[in-house]
């Protein structure tokens, strides 16, 4: 028998007893889709590293980056602008992580949130990864993510949920004849709940919310200017409300 017929016979065959393996296999050149927060006490954009080029991904900490389409396995090099020690150079660009792109196991998970914590320790930082799955988490439905060293209370129209530190709850309101939701989001505190974010989000047909509570021990203190701090003194430690919306 000729050899390569045999070779072609031999892989028919075991596809045939193996079709799981086939059907689950992941696309040759499949992409994940990324999303970072950066958890920093200090200003500065952020990069990630492509080849010779940098790619902005974050105006400021304590934000959520546009999505990022990198390869699973990719190594992921993050880079910071940070005021330069030369008089002559405003900034230069540091590295600050060194990640590995999460390779997705079923197509049901289509997209990652990282959350990385620029420590200053002997890693630099810490990386925790939030992946999805649409069976648990459809279209029309908000994710909540607390972050935040307080319990949260969400409002999403009739629905409540408590949230508390470290957990993670996945609510489905029903929005308006305009795909309208009512948002209201308040953290406990000694004197009760306080409100921390009351607005309006979009919740369209093949679309879902992802709500995340961080918080800033300076109080977000790199969006201030000098100015604004002499007049009105240090910002307090505090929780900060942050959203994106992706579509499936």
């Amino acid at each position: 028998m000729n050899r390569k017929l045999l070779i072609f016979l031999t892989f028919q065959a075991l596809l045939c007893l193996c079709p799981t393996v086939a059907l689950n296999a992941a696309p040759i050149g499949n992409k994940v889709s990324m999303r970072f927060v950066f958890i920093d006490e200090s200003g500065g954009a952020l990069f990630l590293k492509d080849g010779n080029q940098y790619k902005q991904i974050s105006n400021v900490p304590y934000s959520i980056s546009s999505p990022v389409q990198v390869s699973p396995g990719e190594r992921l090099e993050i880079y910071k602008n940070v005021s330069s020690v030369d008089p002559e150079q405003k900034l230069t660009r540091v590295k600050v992580a060194t990640l590995t792109a999460p390779s997705p196991t079923e197509d049901d998970s289509t997209s990652v949130l990282s959350v990385i914590r620029l420590t200053g320790g002997e890693s630099g930082f810490q990386n925790v990864y939030y992946d999805d799955d649409t069976r648990e988490f459809p279209e029309r439905s908000f994710r909540v993510l607390n972050l935040g060293q307080r319990s949260m209370a969400i409002a999403l129209d009739d629905i409540r949920a408590t949230v508390d530190p470290g957990e993670a709850k996945i609510l489905q309101p029903e929005p308006d004849r305009k795909n309208r939701v009512s948002v209201q989001v308040a953290e406990s505190g000694s004197t009760g709940w306080q409100m921390l974010y009351q607005s309006v989000a979009m919740l369209r047909p093949s679309e879902r919310v992802t709500g995340v509570l961080v918080f800033s021990p300076s109080g977000m203190r790199h969006t201030y200017t000098e100015d604004e701090i002499k007049v009105f003194g240090e910002p307090p430690p505090g929780h900060v409300w942050l959203t994106y919306t992706e579509k499936l």
